[in-house]
């Protein structure tokens, strides 16, 4: 992305959001600024329509990735969009825990087949 795009949807966000508000979606989610400006106004009209202004641009404060989200998919976001926006914010700080956690946690059987540890049994009889 060249800099001249990136200060585009930066002063696009800033206009729709507020200054500070589009700062911590770009330190949350920098890739933000490579998104499509074009579909910003277009995408919260349309949630704002269904969840109100306030509540839209809280959501989308808690979950920048939904400013990639096209106006065509927004006029079809339910409360499921609302409670993940909630969801990724939750989550965010434990993300690089949560990631490779999951991995370990799906590939225990596997490693306890090849190595011959039992590994969920050991844990388990901690408690």
């Amino acid at each position: 992305i060249d800099e001249k795009r990136a200060r585009a949807s930066f002063i696009e966000l800033a206009k729709l959001y507020g200054e500070d508000e589009a700062i911590e979606m770009v330190q949350i989610m920098p890739l933000v600024l490579a998104f499509n400006k074009e579909c910003f106004a277009p995408s919260l009209m349309e949630w704002t329509k269904i969840f109100g202004e306030d509540e839209s641009k809280a959501m989308v404060l808690r979950n920048p990735g939904l400013l990639a989200v096209q106006p065509r998919e927004a006029e079809r976001a339910t409360d499921q969009t609302m409670t993940f926006s909630y969801v990724v914010a939750a989550t965010r700080p434990i993300g690089p825990v949560l990631l490779p956690g999951i991995f370990f946690l799906l590939l225990t059987p596997l490693l306890e087949d090849v190595t011959g540890i039992p590994i969920r049994s050991s844990f388990l009889g901690l408690f």
